[in-house]
C-alpha cells in the first residue's frame, strides 16, 4: 500500500497575496498559518479556499 501524503491547507497573504503552506499541527491533524509572511512579514492570512469568496 503507497503512503498518500498529507494535504496541507494553503493560506494567502492579505498583504501581498502570497500563498504559503500551513504548519502542519500534531495535536489537532490539521495545518494553521504561518507565524508571518516570508516575503512582507506580515501576519494577516486567509486559507485558500476562502479567498475568493473575500471579494464577492
Amino acid at each position: 500500500m503507497a503512503h498518500v501524503p498529507e494535504q496541507l491547507d494553503q493560506y494567502v497573504c492579505e498583504n501581498c497575496k502570497i500563498v504559503h503552506a500551513g504548519t502542519s499541527t500534531a495535536t489537532s491533524g490539521g495545518s494553521e498559518p504561518p507565524d508571518s509572511c516570508g516575503a512582507c512579514g506580515k501576519d494577516v492570512f486567509v486559507q485558500a479556499s476562502e479567498w475568493a469568496n473575500r471579494y464577492e
